[in-house]
Protein backbone atom coordinates (compact mmCIF):
# COMPACT_ATOMS: atom_id res chain seq x y z
CA UNK A 1 0.00 0.00 0.00
CA UNK A 2 1.38 3.36 -0.97
CA UNK A 3 1.09 6.78 0.62
CA UNK A 4 0.18 7.99 -2.86
CA UNK A 5 -3.42 6.76 -2.31
CA UNK A 6 -3.95 9.60 0.18
CA UNK A 7 -3.74 12.06 -2.73
CA UNK A 8 -7.30 11.07 -3.65
CA UNK A 9 -10.44 11.45 -1.59
CA UNK A 10 -12.55 8.50 -0.46
CA UNK A 11 -15.30 9.82 -2.70
CA UNK A 12 -13.05 9.47 -5.76
CA UNK A 13 -11.98 5.97 -4.70
CA UNK A 14 -15.62 4.94 -4.28
CA UNK A 15 -16.38 6.10 -7.84
CA UNK A 16 -13.43 4.12 -9.21
CA UNK A 17 -14.44 0.69 -10.55
CA UNK A 18 -10.88 -0.67 -10.38
CA UNK A 19 -10.80 -2.02 -13.92
CA UNK A 20 -7.97 0.37 -14.90
CA UNK A 21 -9.99 2.47 -17.36
CA UNK A 22 -8.01 4.86 -19.55
CA UNK A 23 -10.23 7.77 -18.45
CA UNK A 24 -9.74 7.07 -14.72
CA UNK A 25 -7.89 9.94 -13.03
CA UNK A 26 -6.61 7.76 -10.20
CA UNK A 27 -5.27 4.97 -12.42
CA UNK A 28 -3.58 7.41 -14.79
CA UNK A 29 -1.93 9.20 -11.87
CA UNK A 30 -0.52 5.88 -10.63
CA UNK A 31 0.84 5.06 -14.09
CA UNK A 32 2.48 8.47 -14.41
CA UNK A 33 4.00 8.29 -10.93
CA UNK A 34 5.24 4.68 -10.88
CA UNK A 35 5.29 3.51 -14.51
CA UNK A 36 3.04 0.98 -16.20
CA UNK A 37 3.85 -2.29 -14.39
CA UNK A 38 4.60 -0.93 -10.93
CA UNK A 39 1.73 1.57 -11.18
CA UNK A 40 -0.76 -1.19 -11.97
CA UNK A 41 0.43 -3.29 -9.02
CA UNK A 42 0.23 -0.41 -6.57
CA UNK A 43 -3.11 0.76 -7.96
CA UNK A 44 -4.68 -2.69 -7.53
CA UNK A 45 -3.37 -3.04 -3.96
CA UNK A 46 -4.55 0.43 -2.98
CA UNK A 47 -7.91 -0.01 -4.71
CA UNK A 48 -8.51 -3.23 -2.78
CA UNK A 49 -7.60 -1.45 0.46
CA UNK A 50 -9.80 1.57 -0.24
CA UNK A 51 -12.79 -0.46 -1.45
CA UNK A 52 -12.59 -2.47 1.79
CA UNK A 53 -13.39 0.70 3.75
CA UNK A 54 -16.98 0.78 2.48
Amino acid sequence: MSKFRKNFSEKKWNKCCGSMCKDCDIYNAYREEFGKKEGEKKFLKDHARMSGKK
